[in-house]
């Protein structure tokens, strides 16, 4: 026999669509298969020629054992010499489809269905194999045969209209899940939706709304046809007509008995935020609250979306109401924690995310935003080299949630791997630091800021050669990024090495953005370095004028303050520096020798 080899890829997921599964060899009868493994014993009558037998045997074994392309040699000897066999010929078929011969595989169920005419499995596999071997019509013809034989379930019904489809007879199709419909009205749904899809494939919207509409007048608590519908609507621009379907849903499955739950309007307002209309969406929920109903996804969901329209004010109204109702609820208080930090209250962020963070203690999106609020308001707290009794606490709450989000947050997620970098690297652990920007870095968008963070921790911790060659790699990688070139040579402005080097880098970087702060201040000082104080300080300004304050910037011109002799004003800008929340220790240093010397 000639192997035709077709794909095969689909023949599990027809075989299901179907809705019954196809015949295994094993299910039909080998006759006096007792001896069948004795191939030595050939005095005993076993019904058939023993090598046949003996052949089946051993490509069935190597067949259960997914060696297709070996079970196939076997089970072809068997079959031709016993052609006649359902057992053999059924196995045989099962091989030919896996090793992709389907075309081959049909040709022998065609034999099977001609031998036994009524043999209702066979005929359905028969026409599963032709539908997959590209011959639809050979397909629905069996298909039809097998109605006429009174075979009508859900999977016959969806291959005959897919084949319909397939040959350009959509409204043959459409017609074939009506009838299916009424003969079996317990399947209204199932087959509604199916002709919707089949609609909106081809464009046939309004069509496809008047079906689920006809389909909702018959089952009208339907969660699934409500919610299509519901879909369609808000892509249509129509918001009255999807509110007024949503509300009917609601009243439908709550008369049902079925829920209380908004559902099917928590439904719209998720798909009006996922076209961008959140302001819609917001509406839409503001409206179940404004009627007394208290659901606590709908609740959290209009606090989110009014945090995100800028709305905080409005979201702190609900909140506070909303967290009492369900007091074991993290999210409600994660939403309170945010809302309270856009409120310019950190306390009442903090207090807020660690009570999330108690209540769900595995998400580590709570605890990840605690940390971030932690390292952004209690840095000198965790940086503190000689903690006081209330920043050993702050510390210790900091490692302890640090150590619990990096089990359990997402390897993808960047920004929470950033975070957890910040915090290590604020703790003083710069090796684990280095480890989470690292995770960081190897999502695409975050890699250049993440990978910059490495530099810096390495740098910190004295490995100046690593952190060079991390910069140095980055560069290649990003030769006209301005981030990586102004990095690269403040780096090698803060070791003092290669200036001229330096120079070139953040000019490069300025000539992309030539007010930016931080390329300005970094300009400043490798002409500081250089000795070049004049210059350095009119760059210093420039930086200044830009980010006035930033501690960083302010400690450099200060000291080219102090390097050009001008004392009173250095120690002005020095102590605003450390007002910001520049380097304590250092600072201090610079201070005291400049009011000595005074």
């Amino acid at each position: 026999m000639a192997f035709l080899r077709r794909r095969s890829w689909f023949i599990a997921i027809i075989a299901l669509a179907a809705g019954v599964a196809a015949s295994t060899p094993d299910d039909l009868p080998l006759p006096s298969d007792q001896v069948m493994n004795l191939p030595d014993n050939p005095g005993e009558d076993i019904g058939l020629p023993l090598g046949a037998t003996s052949a089946y045997a051993i490509g069935r074994s190597l067949q259960q054992q997914g060696e297709t392309e070996a079970s196939l040699v076997y089970l072809n000897r068997a079959y031709q010499l016993a052609p006649g066999s359902p057992r053999i010929a059924t196995a045989f078929a099962q091989s030919l489809v896996e090793a992709g011969f389907v075309a081959d595989a049909a040709r022998i169920y065609r034999d099977l269905v001609a031998a036994a005419p009524d043999s209702i499995a066979q005929r359905r596999q028969y026409a599963l194999l032709l539908a997959q071997a590209g011959r639809p019509q050979a397909s629905l013809e069996q298909v039809e045969e097998l109605h006429r034989r009174g075979e009508a379930d859900p999977g016959l019904v969806k291959l005959q209209a897919d084949l319909l489809e397939e040959l350009d007879r959509v409204d043959d199709a459409i017609r074939v899940y009506e009838e299916a419909s009424r003969r079996d009205p317990e399947r209204t749904e199932e087959y509604t939706l199916a002709a919707g899809a089949l609609l909106q494939q081809h464009g046939r919207f309004a069509e496809m709304a008047e079906r689920l509409q006809a389909g909702l007048r018959s089952e009208p608590t339907s969660r699934p046809m409500r919610v299509a519908l519901i879909r369609y609507l808000v892509h249509a621009g129509d918001l009255t007509a999807a509110r007024a379907e949503a509300a009917s849903g609601d009243d439908a499955r709550r008369a049902g008995g079925i829920t209380d739950r908004p559902e099917c309007t928590l439904e719209l307002a998720d798909q009006l935020a996922r076209s961008g209309d959140f302001a819609n969406a917001a509406a839409v929920l503001q409206a179940v609250h404004d009627s007394g109903l208290r659901d606590r996804g709908a609740e959290a969901q209009l606090a989110r979306y009014l945090l995100g329209l800028g709305q905080v004010e409005a979201a702190l109204a609900l909140l506070p109401d909303a967290a009492g109702r369900w007091p074991q609820d993290g999210e409600l208080r994660y939403l309170w924690g945010r809302a309270a930090e856009l409120q310019d209250d950190p306390e009442g962020a903090l207090l807020h995310l660690r009570e999330a963070t108690e209540r769900e203690p595995t998400l580590a999106t709570y605890r990840i935003a605690l940390l971030r609020l932690l390292v952004l308001h209690e840095r000198e707290a965790l940086a503190a080299d000689s903690p006081t009794p209330g920043q050993e606490i702050l510390q210790r709450e900091a490692r302890d949630h640090a150590r619990e989000a990096a089990l359990t947050v997402n390897p993808q997620d960047a920004e929470g791997h950033l975070i957890l970098g910040y915090v290590y690297r604020a703790l003083g652990d710069l090796e684990e630091a280095c480890r989470h920007y690292r995770l960081a870095g190897e999502v695409a968008e975050h890699r250049v800021a993440a990978l910059l963070e490495v530099g810096f921790c390495l740098h910190d911790a004295g490995r100046n050669d690593e952190a060079r060659q991390v910069l140095v790699d980055l560069q290649a990688e990003f030769p006209d990024d301005p981030e990586v070139a102004n990095s690269c040579g403040y780096f090698l402005a803060e070791i003092g090495e290669d200036l001229a080097k330096a120079e070139t880098m953040i000019r490069q970087a300025l000539r992309t953005d030539p007010e930016n702060g931080a390329y300005l201040d970094s300009l400043g000082w490798v002409l500081y370095k250089r000795g070049e104080f004049a210059q350095a300080f009119d760059w210093l300004v420039a930086a200044t004028n830009q980010r006035p304050e930033d501690p960083v910037i302010l400690e450099h011109l200060g000291l080219a303050l102090r390097e050009l002799g001008r004392r009173a004003e250095a120690l002005d800008v020095l102590r605003r520096a450390l007002a910001n929340g520049g380097d304590a220790p250092r600072l201090t240093a610079f201070i005291e020798e400049l009011e000595r010397v005074r």
